[in-house]
């Protein structure tokens, strides 16, 4: 019985001390829940954007060195028409 008593005590002081915890940041916070999540909402839309960013430029650059390796400027193009499976007419011959 003496180690369930000493859980129930761990788990009390825990309970506790979460509440406490929980009432000095809510206390402490510098701005409301709603103000809070408009700034993370603004936040992660702009990480997104910035990601999205990031990938069209990276796309472009791996289909430009693409392009001078093959030594074509056709290849790599929008393809979102054919249907899977399928392939386009011409392909660069491979090296």
């Amino acid at each position: 019985m003496d180690g369930f008593k000493r859980l129930m005590v761990f788990g009390i002081g825990g309970a506790i001390g979460t509440a406490i915890g929980a009432a000095v940041a809510s206390l402490m916070a510098p701005q409301t829940g709603k103000e809070l999540q408009a700034t993370t909402h603004g936040f992660v839309d702009e990480v997104k954007s910035a990601g999205d960013q990031a990938q069209a430029e990276t796309e472009a650059a791996l289909r430009n060195r693409f392009r001078q390796a093959t030594g074509t400027t056709g290849t790599l193009t929008d393809v979102t028409g054919i249907s899977a499976g399928s392939t386009p007419a011409q392909l660069p011959a491979s090296r």
